[in-house]
Parts: C-alpha cells; sequence; structure tokens
C-alpha cells in the first residue's frame, strides 16, 4: 500500500518526506506544509484523502463533472462505492497515465509534445522547423 500511496501522493503534487529528512532539519515536529512520510499517507484508508484525486482526474484529464469522473473511474469494478475499489480504480488510472509514451522533440527537446511531428526514419519533432534545422544540422556533419 505505501508504494500505491506514494504514487497518488506524487500524482498529487505532494511532497514525500523521509525520517532522514526530518533528522537532517533537527525539527521533531512536521507539518503537512512540510511534506509527508510514506507511514502518514491516508489514500487507502481514507474518504477525505481520496476523494480530491477523484476530483483532480476529472478536472485536469477527464474535464467532467465529479460523478461522471467517479463513474468512470470505477465503471469496471462491481461494487463501486467501496473506498477499497475506488483507491485501486484511481491507483490503476494513475498507472495508466505513467506509462503513456511521451515525446520530446528531437532538436529542441521541448517535453510532452500533443501532436508530434514525425519524419520518414520515426525523428519526432515539435514544429516543421525543428525538423528542418535537425535534418541541416545532421547534413553538416
Amino acid at each position: 500500500m505505501e508504494e500505491q500511496n506514494k504514487l497518488i501522493a506524487e500524482f498529487m503534487g505532494k511532497n514525500i518526506i523521509t525520517i532522514d529528512d526530518i533528522r537532517a532539519n533537527k525539527n521533531p515536529y512536521i507539518s503537512s506544509a512540510d511534506g509527508y512520510t510514506e507511514e502518514e499517507l491516508q489514500y487507502h484508508t481514507s474518504w477525505d484523502w481520496l476523494m480530491p484525486v477523484v476530483q483532480k482526474i476529472g478536472d485536469d484529464y477527464y474535464n467532467t463533472p465529479f460523478d461522471e469522473t467517479y463513474s468512470k473511474l470505477t465503471e469496471q469494478y462491481e461494487n463501486i462505492w467501496t473506498l477499497e475499489d475506488t483507491y485501486n480504480a484511481v491507483v490503476e488510472f494513475i498507472k495508466e497515465q505513467n506509462n503513456e509514451e511521451k515525446y520530446y522533440c528531437e532538436n529542441c527537446f521541448e517535453e510532452e509534445l500533443e501532436k508530434p511531428i514525425e519524419d520518414e526514419i520515426g525523428g519526432v519533432y515539435c514544429s516543421d522547423k525543428c525538423k528542418v534545422e535537425s535534418k541541416d544540422y545532421n547534413q553538416n556533419k
């Protein structure tokens, strides 16, 4: 569960801290503003922790209201109203998002291209200009 909770926390942009981080700061008190240790993450046991994740998925990926997002996430599960099935659906969604192939321009290295332009040998570019610049560079080597 800790690895899956960590996966969700990273998706949510939460800072994960370790006991070593706490010791390095020589401060025995930490707050959620500092981050959470893996043991403190409660996505698998708390609706209060898990529902904002469902909301983020709806807002950032599906662009749907909460109830539609929840239905999409849990449609393959038999009992969609359990915390366990909702948690599993969220983890599965995040893993799928992390496994999607990402494209980077081979010329300017712009990250995560939504509509890459490919050349005849499978090179990936963000624009025709980068495609031409890259070919010119390679010809002049």
